[in-house]
């Protein structure tokens, strides 16, 4: 991943051609900034990850040769508070009989090192192993030491406090499950 700063009304379809070459990065680009809106335009100075793999490299070396920013945005800026940054959550609703699984890895803006993360579920027994991984480019991840836990089926809840972590991306992975639901996982920074 690399970074760039936005420009004034500029929207992530911009962004999308500008450093990809082509709209079809919209989704990528989105996975990496939680907090990016198709339909609004981003805040000038704001700090965006881009991943590295260009689309169509000829589109990309125009913009940059002739100096081309596009900047399609109509002015409705997207509000953010600092919570907004570092409260992420992914609603679920896995359904357990599906079987062992990992999800979408969540991006940890700038490298806290710092995290709580909050798994929420309704699980009848004791059949479901859980553990964490991390990753610094959002594809290669590694299992974060002493993070498996069996769920107790007494709770309706589970919460890791991680200090001193630093990586870009973490992501919660099922080990082993019976039946049950998975509803959501809250990320705080």
């Amino acid at each position: 991943m690399k970074t760039i700063t936005a420009r004034k009304n500029q929207t992530i379809f911009d962004i999308a051609l500008q450093e990809l070459g082509s709209i079809e990065a919209v989704f990528d680009i989105m996975a990496a900034n939680s907090f990016l809106r198709p339909d609004k335009t981003i805040a000038e100075g704001q700090i965006i990850y881009i991943p590295l793999e260009i689309i169509r490299p000829a589109i990309v070396d125009y913009y940059q040769r002739n100096g081309i920013y596009p900047a399609t945005g109509n002015g409705e800026i997207i509000e953010l508070s600092p919570e907004d940054m570092v409260n992420i959550t992914q609603k679920l609703n896995y359904d357990l009989d599906n079987g062992p699984t990992s999800f979408y890895g969540v991006r940890i803006p700038n490298l806290k090192g710092d995290i709580t993360i909050q798994v929420n579920y309704a699980i009848p027994d004791n059949e479901t192993r859980i553990h964490l991984e991390q990753s610094l480019d959002g594809e290669n991840y590694s299992i974060i030491t002493g993070s498996s836990q069996e769920l107790d089926p007494l709770h309706a809840s589970y919460t890791y406090n991680l200090y001193g972590l630093l990586t870009n991306y973490v992501r919660l992975v099922i080990d082993i499950c019976n039946t049950g639901i998975i509803k959501e996982i809250i990320y705080r920074v």
